[in-house]
């Protein structure tokens, strides 16, 4: 709210979604568009205060935290097969480092492909609030055996060592994300409002929707990350004047 004039401020993004009239989609306030944040742990009576997008699907705090305001996800996707399959996942909540950082890299990545003008990209440190709706972050643990032969010897010497991997579940579009870059593309066709096109497909640019290679999505999202820190260096951009 721009407490001067009494009205909400707005920020668009490009390529936002539209009603199939035509007319740019309303998004509901902040305070009835996080009902769900009480998923993995968060405090629904800590609420920052959110500016509304003009187009699209999201809002945006002033503490620079993005909140995708519509999901593709439903309750009850999350790591399935035998319960020894089942026990090796834990969920993660949203403060734990592994949940911190998928949200930091997402919100980061966000802020730098979706917000304009140029002169106007939110600082670096722009993070997913919360995970879309019924969407959750999974730690699997594995632990592998080692053998290795000892030199000069018929014998073997074991070991073992454990292997952490995050996975983000919920999507019915999707059965998980193995990554933060993996899930970027897909965040950003939710904030678009997660147009479909005539086939059916989700109109998304991310490797399982998509069909392209997840290397050259990351390296594309990497790419557009140095340019932006170059772009900041040589002009000496103080972009916190998101809002101005």
């Amino acid at each position: 709210m721009d407490h001067a004039t009494g009205k909400a401020r707005v920020v668009q993004i490009a390529g936002s979604g539209v009603t199939p009239s035509g007319q740019p989609r309303t998004l509901p306030t902040a305070s009835t568009s996080t009902a769900d944040r009480s998923v993995a742990g968060k405090d629904s009576n800590t609420e920052p205060d959110y500016y509304t997008a003009k187009l699209g699907a999201f809002q945006l705090s002033r503490s620079g935290l993005i909140l995708i305001t519509t999901t593709d996800a439903s309750p009850g996707r999350i790591p399935s097969g035998t319960q020894q399959m089942r026990d090796s996942y834990q969920v993660q909540d949203l403060d734990s480092e592994g949940a911190r950082h998928w949200r930091t890299i997402i919100g980061r990545h966000l802020a730098i492909n979706l917000f304009l003008p140029t002169s106007q990209r939110p600082d670096p440190n722009f993070v997913l609030d919360v995970f879309p709706q019924h969407y959750s972050l999974w730690l699997k643990k594995r632990t592998h055996e080692v053998v290795r032969p000892r030199r000069g010897t018929s014998s073997a010497s074991q070991s073992s060592s454990q292997q952490q991997d995050y996975f983000l579940y919920g999507s019915k579009e999707v059965i998980r994300f193995g990554s933060p870059y993996e899930f970027v593309r897909h965040a950003e066709w939710l904030m678009k409002g997660k147009p479909y096109g005539p086939d059916g497909r989700p109109k998304c640019g991310c490797k399982w929707c998509s069909d392209l290679n997840q290397m050259d999505i990351t390296k594309e999202l990497k790419a557009a990350e140095r340019q932006y820190v170059e772009e900041r260096r040589i002009r000496g951009l103080n972009d916190n004047n998101l809002y101005d």
